[in-house]
């Protein structure tokens, strides 16, 4: 590995925002009369919507490497710059678009009916995700749910590892801290069956605003997710831990403690709350999360995975989140002006889907440009003057990013 690159993430982080894209454009085109082999394509592309667990794992991967070394250093992260600059990068933009997000819904709806200030203020506080009602914060701009989740697996992680190290002083280094990860798995997937067997949703109705969110809940609760961050954190103490050695059987382990970490849990949740009908965790659990670790794992000591970055990839992923919060809005306003004209049905999907990733890679440019990468520069300005001060606790900051 080249020191201070992660091989792959760069890829997986565009293939999950372009996966997630064309999930979006496949739901929009619904009523388009497409021939049957383009209409098979199109709901193909529905699955996309597999691309939120890359997300997941890719950030849990990504965020947990910093805590990884301070385990096997037996040092602590500094939580506050840990907390700055994932504020720094997810909540002004998240706020800024959640703010036009909730001004387009008051444009269609033309009220503050169905609870909207509600959710939108539990959006901007980022704790939608415990509760059907408030699930979506906003009504146009549906992608915007999964941010409350991702927030909460944030505050999650640290928090494991704290409880780690405290349940088991001196055993989270080397190898034996990965196999106590694991039991951070167990007892994620045992939570999330808990959720699933306390928690009733009512039923909905077919003409019900809030049926997605009645038919998603409870089994889209923090915890779910929280497990696929788990495992991309997994992902993340076996790529350090084998970055130290030179021997293949270090790798070998580390695949190993990957399957079977993932493997077990999932399993025994299976075994134990299927009967119950307790659903596991959504999008591809458990294969496609461990997929994707085993990916981020293995981009590392393959050296040909540095051309799954190239310049194309780097772009799309440096602005990944900005096409990721926008897109739908695009994808809502084209689609309907698009149903005014009554083309026809490929030059509207091919209108659509081209006109709404132009725009959106467009307003994401200049949103990470002018808003985004300020307000990430302004935090490290803001970082590195705190550690100027006297006694400021500096340890093991990097890469937390």
């Amino acid at each position: 590995m080249d020191a201070g690159i992660l091989r792959g993430a760069d890829c997986a982080r565009s293939v999950a925002c372009l996966a997630v894209f064309t999930h979006h454009i496949s739901l929009a085109s619904g009523h388009l009369a497409l021939s049957p082999l383009l209409r098979s394509v199109v709901d193909l592309a529905e699955r996309g919507k597999l691309g939120v667990s890359i997300f997941f794992v890719l950030s849990g991967f990504l965020l947990s490497i910093p805590f990884w070394k301070a385990c096997d250093r037996q040092n602590s992260v500094d939580l506050r710059t840990y907390a700055l600059r994932r504020a720094s990068r997810i909540l002004p933009a998240t706020w800024v678009c959640l703010i036009v997000s909730f001004g387009v819904d008051l444009a269609y709806a033309g009220s503050l009916e169905d609870g909207k200030l509600v959710r939108l203020i539990t959006g901007l506080l980022f704790v939608s995700d415990f509760h059907w009602f408030t699930l979506f914060p906003v009504v146009q701009n549906g992608p915007l749910w999964s941010l409350s989740f991702e927030v909460s697996s944030y505050l999650m992680m640290p928090l494991a590892f704290i409880a780690l190290r405290q349940a088991f002083p001196g055993s989270m280094v080397g190898w034996t801290a990965r196999y106590l990860w694991v039991l951070v798995l167990l007892l994620a997937l045992a939570a999330h069956g808990l959720v699933m067997g306390l928690v009733e949703t009512p039923v909905s109705s077919p003409d019900d605003v809030y049926a997605v969110a009645k038919d998603w809940f409870p089994r889209y609760n923090p915890m779910a997710f929280f497990v696929m961050f788990a495992i991309g954190t997994l992902a993340a103490g076996v790529h350090t831990q084998i970055a130290l050695s030179t021997t293949h059987t270090d790798l070998v382990k580390g695949l190993g403690i990957m399957v079977i970490g993932v493997l077990v849990p999932a399993l025994a949740y299976t075994v134990l709350a299927r009967p119950f009908g307790f659903e596991p965790p959504p999008f591809g659990f458990p294969m496609l999360p461990l997929a994707t670790g085993l990916f981020l794992i293995l981009c590392q000591k393959i050296p040909a995975s540095r051309w799954l970055d190239g310049p194309v990839m780097a772009f799309v992923a440096k602005i990944s989140f900005g096409i990721y919060i926008w897109h739908a809005l695009l994808i809502t306003a084209l689609g309907d002006a698009l149903r005014s004209l009554h083309l026809d049905p490929v030059v509207s999907l091919t209108l659509l889907a081209g006109g709404s990733l132009s725009g959106a890679v467009l307003i994401a440019t200049v949103s990470y440009t002018y808003f985004e990468e300020p307000m990430i520069f302004w935090a490290r300005r803001l970082e590195r003057r705190r550690q100027s001060l006297p006694n400021a606790d500096t340890a093991a900051p990097e890469a937390l990013a």
